[in-house]
């Protein structure tokens, strides 16, 4: 059985360690010290789940937290949100947990219509996830540093779908 498990204050520093476990491969290659959520203290995790647009979900499978997932609220149009982070522990990867889920956040927000997401584009693993999730590159592009930019996804659906 798999699900959406809502993520509760006391919860954070487990985020906190999933985040240091999941991202610790692409810090170690990039070295992003601003971005990368492999540095983000508890500090800053409490004040960004506080927010109101904010929402942290952990994925589980038979009891287990085998992944995390953050949905945003867009302030200008309730009909598209974004995602990030989102994690899949790496003992639970090529599993396909990761599609399903998005697929299980898009069912709970049936009413969006667009779904925002960004990835490293020098990562071709995540660059071929998320188009195999549906997601369509926007031609945004943002190098964060030499050897590292940031493109930018979306996945439309017609209101009627």
């Amino acid at each position: 059985m798999a699900n959406l498990a809502a993520v509760l204050e006391n919860d954070l520093p487990a985020v906190q360690q999933m985040y240091q476990f999941a991202f610790a491969d692409l810090y170690q290659r990039y070295h992003d010290d601003q971005t990368d959520p492999y540095c983000e203290s508890l500090a800053t995790l409490t004040w960004k789940w506080q927010q109101p647009d904010r929402h942290y979900y952990f994925y589980v499978i038979d009891q287990r937290r085998v992944g995390l997932i953050c949905v945003h609220d867009d302030p200008q149009d309730a009909q598209t949100k974004r995602i990030s982070p989102l994690l899949i522990l790496p003992k639970f990867q090529g599993r396909g947990y990761a599609l399903k889920m998005i697929q299980a956040v898009q069912e709970q927000d049936s009413a969006v219509t667009c779904w925002q997401v960004d990835t490293i584009a020098q990562e071709s693993k995540l660059m071929h996830f998320y188009q195999r999730a549906g997601f369509q590159q926007t031609g945004q592009r943002i190098e964060l540093q030499p050897g590292m930019t940031i493109t930018y996804f979306e996945k439309k659906r017609s209101a009627d779908e």
